[in-house]
C-alpha cells in the first residue's frame, strides 16, 4: 500500500517556488527603480566622442593651446539670481564677443538639466538662473567666438558658487 507523503517532502518544492517568486519580485523592483530614478542618466556624448576620437582629440589640443580659463559665480544679492561666467584668455584678459552656452544640472537630478545662454556684460557673461538647490552641480560650458570654440566641464557646490568665484 501506498502511504501519503509526509509534510516534509512537500515543503521543498514549495520553498523552490517561494524563492523563485522572491527573485522575480526583487528583479521587478530593480527594473522599476532603474527606469524611474531621475539621478541616473546615460550620457550619449561619450559614445559620439569615442566614434570621433580624432576630431575630439584635435579640439582638446586646440583648446589647451588657447589657454582659456572659465570661472563661475552666482550673484544671490539681486532679486533674481544671476550666474556669472568669466572666460579669460591665456594672458588673463576677458574673451570678448563670445556666445556662452551653459548646461547645468544638480547631480542628484541629472535628468533635469537647465540650458542657459549667457550674455556679455563687459568682463564676463551672465544669465538669470532659478534658485539652485544645495549640493553638487555639474556645468558644461561652451564658449564660441568667430574663430575658436572651447568647452569646459566644472563641478561646483551651490554654496561655494554663491560665496566666492572659483575657476578651473
Amino acid at each position: 500500500m501506498n502511504s501519503p507523503q509526509p509534510a516534509k517532502s512537500r515543503l521543498w518544492p514549495a520553498m523552490i517556488f517561494l524563492l523563485l517568486g522572491f527573485n522575480v519580485t526583487v528583479v521587478a523592483i530593480t527594473v522599476f527603480a532603474a527606469q524611474h530614478y531621475k539621478a541616473v542618466v546615460v550620457d550619449r556624448s561619450y559614445d559620439v566622442a569615442a566614434q570621433n576620437w580624432d576630431e575630439a582629440k584635435a579640439q582638446h589640443d586646440r583648446q589647451t593651446a588657447l589657454g582659456w580659463t572659465c570661472a563661475l559665480s552666482v550673484d544671490a544679492s539681486a532679486p533674481q539670481r544671476t550666474l556669472r561666467v568669466a572666460v579669460n584668455d591665456a594672458s588673463g584678459q576677458p574673451v570678448p564677443g563670445a556666445t556662452v552656452e551653459v548646461e547645468c544640472f544638480h547631480n542628484a537630478h541629472a535628468a533635469q538639466p537647465l540650458a542657459l545662454t549667457a550674455h556679455g556684460d563687459g568682463n564676463a557673461y551672465s544669465t538669470p538662473v532659478p534658485a539652485m538647490r544645495d549640493g553638487l552641480w555639474t556645468f558644461h560650458v561652451r564658449v564660441t567666438t568667430a574663430r575658436e570654440e572651447a568647452r569646459f566641464t566644472l563641478e561646483r557646490e551651490a554654496a561655494s558658487l554663491a560665496n566666492a568665484e572659483v575657476s578651473r
